[in-house]
Protein backbone atom coordinates (compact mmCIF):
# COMPACT_ATOMS: atom_id res chain seq x y z
CA UNK A 1 0.00 0.00 0.00
CA UNK A 2 1.33 3.39 -0.86
CA UNK A 3 1.88 5.74 2.16
CA UNK A 4 -0.65 8.44 0.50
CA UNK A 5 -3.47 5.95 0.32
CA UNK A 6 -1.99 4.79 4.29
CA UNK A 7 -2.16 7.80 5.09
CA UNK A 8 -5.50 8.96 3.37
CA UNK A 9 -7.02 5.36 5.63
CA UNK A 10 -5.74 6.89 8.72
CA UNK A 11 -7.48 10.26 8.29
CA UNK A 12 -10.83 7.99 7.18
CA UNK A 13 -10.21 6.31 10.53
CA UNK A 14 -9.87 9.56 12.70
CA UNK A 15 -12.49 11.02 10.94
CA UNK A 16 -14.70 7.66 12.25
CA UNK A 17 -13.82 8.20 15.57
CA UNK A 18 -14.01 11.71 16.03
CA UNK A 19 -18.12 10.89 14.34
CA UNK A 20 -17.95 8.33 16.43
CA UNK A 21 -17.18 10.38 19.44
CA UNK A 22 -19.69 13.53 18.73
CA UNK A 23 -22.59 10.36 17.97
CA UNK A 24 -21.82 9.54 21.49
CA UNK A 25 -21.55 13.06 22.99
CA UNK A 26 -24.84 13.51 21.42
CA UNK A 27 -26.78 10.77 22.43
CA UNK A 28 -25.61 11.03 26.11
CA UNK A 29 -27.26 14.36 26.08
CA UNK A 30 -30.72 13.32 24.39
CA UNK A 31 -30.30 10.15 27.38
CA UNK A 32 -30.11 13.60 30.00
CA UNK A 33 -32.79 15.40 28.03
CA UNK A 34 -35.32 12.36 28.45
CA UNK A 35 -33.87 12.09 32.08
CA UNK A 36 -34.73 15.71 32.84
CA UNK A 37 -38.27 15.18 30.92
CA UNK A 38 -39.44 11.77 33.36
CA UNK A 39 -37.94 13.66 35.81
CA UNK A 40 -40.01 17.15 34.89
CA UNK A 41 -43.37 14.23 34.24
CA UNK A 42 -42.87 12.83 37.82
CA UNK A 43 -42.95 16.07 39.16
CA UNK A 44 -46.25 17.18 37.25
CA UNK A 45 -47.65 14.18 38.36
CA UNK A 46 -47.27 14.33 42.16
CA UNK A 47 -48.38 18.30 41.61
CA UNK A 48 -51.85 16.62 39.90
CA UNK A 49 -52.28 14.26 42.96
CA UNK A 50 -51.68 16.86 45.39
CA UNK A 51 -54.10 19.21 43.53
CA UNK A 52 -56.35 16.72 42.89
CA UNK A 53 -56.29 15.67 46.86
CA UNK A 54 -56.74 19.59 47.59
CA UNK A 55 -59.63 19.99 45.31
CA UNK A 56 -61.37 17.15 47.00
CA UNK A 57 -60.74 18.53 50.36
CA UNK A 58 -61.89 21.98 48.98
CA UNK A 59 -65.55 19.86 47.25
CA UNK A 60 -65.53 18.58 50.65
CA UNK A 61 -65.98 21.58 52.42
CA UNK A 62 -67.79 23.48 50.16
CA UNK A 63 -70.71 20.78 50.21
CA UNK A 64 -70.54 20.84 54.07
CA UNK A 65 -70.84 24.81 54.18
CA UNK A 66 -73.83 24.57 51.61
CA UNK A 67 -75.29 21.84 53.65
CA UNK A 68 -75.18 24.16 56.77
CA UNK A 69 -76.37 27.23 54.92
CA UNK A 70 -79.39 25.11 53.56
CA UNK A 71 -79.84 24.06 57.75
CA UNK A 72 -79.74 27.82 58.70
CA UNK A 73 -82.09 28.51 55.77
CA UNK A 74 -84.54 25.96 56.30
CA UNK A 75 -84.53 27.11 60.06
CA UNK A 76 -84.29 30.99 59.37
CA UNK A 77 -87.64 29.61 57.19
CA UNK A 78 -89.31 28.31 60.27
CA UNK A 79 -88.39 31.51 62.41
CA UNK A 80 -89.95 34.09 59.92
CA UNK A 81 -93.23 31.16 59.50
CA UNK A 82 -93.84 30.85 63.27
CA UNK A 83 -93.24 34.82 64.13
CA UNK A 84 -95.59 35.89 60.65
CA UNK A 85 -98.13 33.61 63.10
CA UNK A 86 -97.51 35.07 66.02
CA UNK A 87 -97.98 38.84 64.45
CA UNK A 88 -100.98 37.96 63.09
CA UNK A 89 -102.53 36.35 65.65
CA UNK A 90 -101.14 39.61 68.07
CA UNK A 91 -103.39 41.55 65.08
CA UNK A 92 -106.13 39.67 65.15
CA UNK A 93 -106.25 40.47 68.95
CA UNK A 94 -105.51 44.13 68.95
CA UNK A 95 -108.29 44.40 65.38
CA UNK A 96 -110.43 42.58 67.60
Amino acid sequence: MSEERLKHIEEMVEQLIRISGNTVAAIEELRNGQEELRNGQNELRGGQEELGKELTDLKKEVLQRLDNLEYNIEYLANKVTKHDMQIYRIKQKIIG
